[in-house]
């Protein structure tokens, strides 16, 4: 009963597949040889890299409504380079004033067009680059930690 139950299914699942390879080409325009089917594809950034969350992200603009992806290498090339929604490169940004101010970096965030927030790995330190790459701003964020002598899950 279940080899029936597998061979019905295979069938069915075979019969969906051609029915959403018939709705994708139909959803295709004349001349073009790829189907669209939402933003949420999968999207290739021409990076030397790695892709990693931690250097890695996306930023909207709240008034133009652009969307900038970032994806970083902080070992060997020390930039972080910045795609439209198409993965057209715009523009990279140099890390070398971030790692002289920083001891390590740990991550970092894109929080306005061009404007890097990068945090240090073992410290309370954070920098603010802009597009250029030039040093906006250094910190430290030691007041706004909790202490950690009692902190049972260290």
């Amino acid at each position: 009963m279940q080899r029936k139950f597998f061979k019905i299914s295979l069938a069915f699942a075979n019969c969906w597949a051609i029915v959403l390879c018939v709705l994708l080409q139909s959803c295709a325009e004349p001349g073009q040889k790829y189907v669209v089917v939402s933003q949420n594809d999968t999207l290739v950034l021409n990076t030397p890299w790695k892709y990693r969350n931690d250097l890695s992200g996306q930023y909207a603009d709240p008034t133009t409504r652009a969307r900038r992806i970032y994806s970083g290498d902080i070992n060997t090339y020390l930039t972080i380079r910045v795609f439209n929604d198409k993965g057209d490169s715009l523009y990279e940004v140099p890390l070398k004033e971030a790692t002289d101010a920083l001891d390590d970096i740990n991550s970092l965030t894109m929080f306005d067009d061009g404007k890097l927030f990068l945090i240090e790995e073992h410290g309370p330190h954070f920098a603010i680059l802009d597009k250029l790459g030039r040093l906006v701003r250094k910190g430290s964020l030691a007041t706004a930690l909790c202490p950690t002598p009692n902190d049972q899950y260290e």
